[in-house]
């Protein structure tokens, strides 16, 4: 009997941890208190502050301010980087924009009316208790406002290898301040009203009315002058003599919103455990040649968003298929994957796995350099910017988790089909993700004078991961 009350004890704190996980002001404050009273990376006297912070603030601040507790009470997570990393991956873990309400630079003199600081905004400030440099942190509440001294969700950094805390700081000399806001279909989501059937219809009605002349077959034309438009991104048609692809315009998938949906219907891939190369026998005929200057943006930390698989254009997908059947760089079986990748992608992914298939099939490119200048190049033609949500070393790790992966991702991982070394590509799908199998963009480099191929690769290794944002 004994041993069972420690059980019985855990059993109850794992309970509880996952009714504050879920809403903290759900419960009362005592109760709060309680669940929180022995957690060393915030005093006890601050603990009704922070319930109160969070029952009280805006839908966008509490969404953060939950965030922040579960990832540094709950969790206790580390994250790689800085203070700025830390509330960049709870913003994102959030799913809420921000929108900067007050700029100036550190040494400016001028700063925010401390009157102006909401619950979960995220700002910038003058840090008085270690030498005045700057630090970024989540305002909280305040401890003392007449001496400017506030509550702060505060993260090291520095390496230290501890979770984020809640620390008083002075807030005199605030320069920057960015306020949480939710997504504009978050928004309309909270303000459906008893009419959203009709209203729902009109939106409908208007968006198969705007979008009906992109669900239009392509028409041939003449690709030496062309400009086309691939997921929103311009892109000037150099003259080819490739007769795969003469006379044919760029594939082109619509949004989600643009498809009417005929006989929807659900991709699923096979499970395969194929990891063949695609060997390409025929000559190269487009061998233009365009360097591509490397630009690296180590931003860092946006999570993961699970999206549920979309309803499929029966139509659109056959002639996906028809389009690409002949292709010689991607196996047939891959292209449902492909093209239901692109239409549950992001928008800054969607013009990632666009680009990267015209540039792969439509153009057959080769570019001067390694498989990471290839991806570079793609990265950079489309104009998204790029966040590293994981780095580690090569070949040591450690490694990120696979289900952190998304579709679009810029993947450095170590390639065990080829003498283990590293190599560079975009992330297109899982084929088998218990194996670590998926769907790789990739690029041969190293002179071989062949366009880039779909293949699939082993990814258990992958030691870092840009993510494409816009």
């Amino acid at each position: 009997m004994k041993l069972l009350k420690p059980c019985a004890m855990t059993l109850m704190i794992g309970l509880t941890s996952l009714v504050l996980s879920t809403n903290a002001y759900a419960i009362s404050e005592k109760q709060f208190l309680q669940s929180y009273s022995k957690a060393s990376n915030v005093k006890t006297k601050h603990i009704p502050l922070i319930y109160q912070a969070e029952k009280n603030a805006t839908e966008s601040g509490k969404a953060v301010l939950r965030q922040a507790r579960i990832m540094a009470l709950d969790k206790r997570v580390i994250v790689r980087g800085s203070c700025w990393d830390y509330l960049n991956a709870v913003f994102n873990k959030a799913g809420v924009k921000r929108k900067t309400i007050f700029k100036q630079k550190k040494n400016a003199g001028k700063y925010i009316d401390i009157n102006k600081l909401q619950a979960g905004d995220w700002i910038y400030h003058i840090n008085y208790s270690y030498h005045n440099v700057e630090h970024s942190g989540m305002f909280v509440a305040w401890v003392d406002k007449a001496k400017s001294k506030a509550l702060m969700l505060s993260y090291a950094g520095e390496n230290r290898r501890e979770p984020a805390r809640y620390k008083v700081y002075d807030l005199r000399s605030t320069y920057n301040v960015m306020r949480p806001q939710l997504p504009a279909s978050r928004k309309s989501t909270a303000k459906k009203s008893a009419s959203k059937k009709s209203s729902y219809k009109k939106a409908v009605v208007k968006k198969t009315v705007a979008k009906k002349p992109i669900a239009k077959k392509p028409s041939a034309i003449d690709v030496a002058k062309a400009k086309v438009i691939v997921q929103g991104v311009n892109i000037e048609e150099s003259k080819v003599t490739d007769p795969y692809y003469i006379e044919k315009k760029p594939f082109h998938i619509p949004t989600v919103e643009a498809v009417k949906e005929i006989q929807p219907k659900m991709i699923q891939m096979p499970t395969t455990s194929s990891a063949e190369p695609v060997v390409i026998s025929e000559p190269v005929v487009n061998e233009a040649v365009v360097n591509e200057a490397m630009v690296v943006n180590e931003a860092v930390s946006k999570p993961v968003t699970v999206r549920k698989p979309v309803a499929v254009n029966e139509r659109e997908l056959d002639d996906f298929l028809k389009y690409y059947a002949n292709a010689k760089n991607v196996k047939r079986r891959y292209l449902p994957l492909m093209y239901q990748s692109e239409q549950m992608a992001t928008p800054a992914a969607q013009k990632v796995l666009g680009l990267g298939r015209v540039m792969t099939l439509d153009r057959r490119e080769i570019l001067q350099g390694t498989s990471r200048n290839y991806v570079n190049a793609i990265f950079v033609r489309t104009g998204v910017d790029r966040e590293t949500v994981f780095k580690s070393n090569y070949p040591q790790g450690p490694f990120i988790n696979s289900a952190d992966i998304e579709l679009g991702d810029w993947v450095s991982f170590i390639n065990h089909s080829y003498k283990n070394v590293e190599h560079n590509g975009v992330f297109v799908g899982w084929v088998d993700q218990a194996r670590r199998k998926a769907l790789i963009l990739s690029y041969p480099g190293e002179g071989s004078r062949r366009p880039a191929r779909y293949r699939v690769y082993d990814i258990s290794h992958v030691y870092e991961v840009k993510r494409p944002i816009l």
